[in-house]
C-alpha cells in the first residue's frame, strides 16, 4: 500500500518509487486508502504527471 505508513512524507515517497517503476516498466499499479492525507497527497503529486510523460489511469486500463 502506498500508505501503509500514514505521513504525507512517506506518501510522497512511496509514489515517488511507484513513478520510477512505471518509468521503468512502462506501467505500475498502486493502491492507496481513502485516507484524507493520502487522497491530498495523490491529488498535489499527481499534478505534475503529465510533465513527465505519465499518465494517472484506472487500473483496468493496464488489463487491456
Amino acid at each position: 500500500m502506498i500508505d501503509d505508513n500514514p505521513s504525507r512524507s512517506s506518501i510522497l515517497a512511496a509514489l515517488t518509487s511507484l513513478e520510477s517503476k512505471a518509468v521503468e516498466n512502462r506501467r505500475a499499479i498502486g493502491i492507496i486508502s481513502a485516507l484524507s492525507i493520502s487522497i491530498t497527497s495523490i491529488a498535489d503529486w499527481a499534478r505534475d504527471l503529465e510533465t513527465k510523460g505519465i499518465l494517472l489511469v484506472p487500473a483496468s486500463a493496464l488489463m487491456k
